[in-house]
This record gives structure tokens, sequence and C-alpha cells, in this order.
């Protein structure tokens, strides 16, 4: 949208839009009613926050939507938007969702955390005719840390996507890019979450932890590069992932 403004007419088609999707659990529509929130509270030199009712719909049709397939949206909206206002809004559309899927508000966002297709933690293949998408996540960094590459039939890396991929199966190419950024959307989101878990003193089963964090195959790839402390009784013994390979995947 740039820094265009949205006309009253228009804002109002946008809003029962928002109210009209809000009807079915869909992973593209809450990734669009995501943009559009972020994109209406965006603020305009000179103006303020482009559109506020539209982005208060779009907020109002995730926490209404139903499933979980809007969590995530939420999730990244409640660490990307600072005004007190919208945190609000945030909070009471994951509160709505937490009642209505029956999960403890405390640990919604934890166990609504996509997989995206990953195969294991931070790794994923798929095979389109003659080629392999290949989608790595490392959990470092800020800029980007999810990679889609592609292997040609001579089992050479390539980062292009091949011609034949894009004429052939362009609505499994649009799905692969649309993953890759929603992860690299959501990582950091997630890594200020766990960052916040210290304060909070949180503790898991070992079983419960073993599949929201070390083996979550996202949530994972910042898991296993943390100390993490095990109790037994009295005993407490502080340990870390061991990988083969600290440089890459853990797969």
């Amino acid at each position: 949208m740039g820094d265009l403004l949205i006309t009253d007419q228009n804002s109002d088609v946008l809003k029962g839009l928002c109210w009209f999707s809000s009807t079915y659990e869909d992973d593209d529509t809450a990734r669009v009613l995501g943009k559009l929130a972020t994109d209406c509270y965006k603020k305009i030199p000179g103006v303020g926050a482009r559109m506020t009712k539209v982005g208060n719909a779009a907020v109002f049709a995730l926490g209404s939507m139903p499933g979980r397939a809007a969590i995530g949206q939420l999730a990244i909206l409640r660490i990307k938007l600072k005004m007190a206002s919208v945190q609000k809004l945030v909070a009471k559309a994951l509160d709505r969702v937490a009642e209505r899927e029956g999960i403890p508000r405390d640990q919604i966002e934890e166990m609504a955390v996509p997989g995206y297709g990953l195969d294991s933690v931070g790794f994923a293949e798929e095979r389109l005719g003659d080629y392999i998408a290949r989608v790595t996540v490392s959990g470092r960094g800020n800029t980007s840390p999810c990679k889609l590459t592609w292997v040609n039939p001579k089992g050479k890396e390539i980062k292009s996507v091949p011609a034949a991929v894009k004429e052939r199966f362009p609505d499994e190419l649009k799905e692969l890019k649309a993953s890759v950024k929603d992860i690299n959307k959501m990582l950091p989101v997630q890594r200020d979450r766990i960052d916040g878990l210290f304060l909070q003193r949180r503790s898991w089963p070992l079983a419960q932890w073993r599949e929201r964090y070390l083996d979550h195959p996202l949530v994972g790839t910042i898991a296993r590069r943390m100390i993490w402390v095990f109790t037994k009784g009295d005993e407490r013994v502080a340990a870390a992932w061991l990988c083969d390979d600290p440089e890459g995947p853990a797969h």
C-alpha cells in the first residue's frame, strides 16, 4: 500500500470482507488478514494510522476465525504492533481463541506455532518434477533466517527458481514462498516470546517440552541453541542440545 490512504467507501468494503472471512478457517485468509491489519495500523506522516477501523476489523476476524489458523498471525501482530489500543484488541482476540479452543491462555501461543510443512527441525524437501525444493531454517540472525534453494537433476544446489517449476507448479511455488515469508516473520516473534519465559519461570513435563520446543519443526531451531535446566526431585542439571553439525539444521 505504500503511504496511500483508504477511502471511506473502500474501508467499508474491506471491513465487510473481514467480517465475512471470520466465519471459516483458512491459512491463506489468516495470512491476508494479518498483512491487512499491519498495513492499516501503519502511521502515515501528518495523518496517523492509515485506517484504524479496518485494522480493528481484521484483528476481530482473526480472533473469531474457527480453529487455530489465525493464532500465528495474532502472535506476530502482538509483537509487531506497539499501540496500546491495538495491543488490547490483539489480547482480547487471543483470549477468545483460547476460550473457544479450550486452551489455557498462557499456553496458546506455544501450542499453536505452525510447522510450516517442515519435515524435521529446520529442514524440509519437496520434489517438484525433476527438481527438489529445499527449505532450511537457522535459529540465528534476524534477517531472513529461512532460505529456499533448489536441487537440480544432477544433484547440484541452485538458488534461482527453475523455469520448469515456475511453469508446471505455480501453486506449489506460491505456497512454498508464502511459507518461507511466514517463517521469517514468525522466528523473531518466537525468539522474543522464549526470551520472556525466563522471567516467567516456566516449566514443562519432559514429553511436553520436547513436543513444543526441542522437537518442534520451527521452534526447535531456537530451542536447540539454548541452555535448559532439567529437574528431577531436588536435582538440577543444565544441558544443551548436542548436534553433529552445529552450523547446519538439526535433523
